[in-house]
């Protein structure tokens, strides 16, 4: 008889269970949602098991069917076990924590940001004690190439959703915003160079960023950090300065969320249910606008 306290005894475990969670696991390594004969393609399991697995998902929350092209992706029960698992591990509060240092020892307003799409979604913001807010950034839109958190994104993005997002007509907010793809790619390849990237005046005339890198256990950026000024403060000297210190807290973040083994593909839900676990609602700055 086995004593159900023997360690030594490996857990049974049950096929289809596993199976569901293989769907799950690489649904949320997809950018954008899947079908049924190619996911079955792809994981190499039969079409019917998969359909079956996937209705199951779907009555439960865990998987979202698209109704026009019938396509799956994660669902909302899914995302919000997700980030109730962020917030176990205290993955907002360790960045509160590192904001915090980084605010007192730079004398500029931190911030932490995510990837939303073609926006980068501001999460956290600390400002030291002796500075006036003028702006809040918590909830805030703004645009990947002209801002540093999203040329952070775009720096260590893959090669094929850069070239996508470098198809597009990208407007300036301003006269110093990088526009041209051949300039903003040459540029992205010098942030990747450094360890962090600047935005000088180039979403906001007097305003100028400088952000760096936070990675997950699989190399992948899974939020960026920020310290932002204004531009009269932030000479040549002061950025690079700037940029060593926000690459010194994104490390510390990292050796705390690694720890935890958070990867890209688990904190990319973040910016889609951030509202819904009481953040500001996330709102876009549209050009022309403050």
């Amino acid at each position: 008889m086995v004593n159900d306290e023997d360690s030594s005894v490996e857990p049974a475990t049950v096929k289809s269970v596993e199976r569901a969670l293989l769907l799950l696991s690489y649904i949320s390594s997809l950018s954008e949602p899947i079908g049924v004969n190619q996911l079955s393609r792809e994981v190499r399991m039969h079409k019917a098991t998969v359909s079956r697995l996937l209705g199951t998902l779907l009555a439960h929350g865990f998987v979202a069917k698209e109704p026009v092209t019938e396509r799956y992706t994660l669902g909302l029960a899914f995302i919000q076990a997700s980030t109730a698992s962020l917030a176990r591990i205290g993955f907002l509060d360790s960045a509160r924590s590192v904001l915090q240092g980084l605010a007192e020892s730079s004398g500029e307003t931190a911030t932490l940001a995510v990837r939303d799409g073609d926006w980068s979604l501001t999460l956290d913001q600390v400002t030291p004690d002796r500075l006036i807010v003028n702006m809040n950034w918590i909830g805030m839109r703004t645009p990947l190439h002209c801002t540093s958190d999203g040329k952070v994104f775009l720096a260590w993005a893959e090669e094929t959703d850069l070239d996508e997002f470098l198809s597009r007509t990208l407007l300036s907010p301003t006269e110093r915003s990088i526009a041209q793809p051949g300039e903003l790619r040459r540029e992205l390849g010098e942030i990747r160079k450094l360890g962090y990237a600047v935005a000088n005046e180039e979403l906001e005339v007097g305003l100028t960023g400088v952000a760096a890198p936070v990675k997950g256990r699989d190399g992948l950026v899974i939020a960026s950090i920020s310290i932002s000024g204004p531009s009269s403060r932030m000479t040549r000297e002061r950025m690079a300065s700037c940029g060593e210190l926000v690459k010194g807290a994104c490390r510390d973040l990292q050796d705390v969320l690694n720890s935890y083994g958070l990867t890209e593909s688990t904190t990319k839900q973040i910016s889609g249910v951030y509202a819904s676990k009481g953040g500001n609602v996330p709102r876009t700055l549209r050009f022309g606008q403050g």
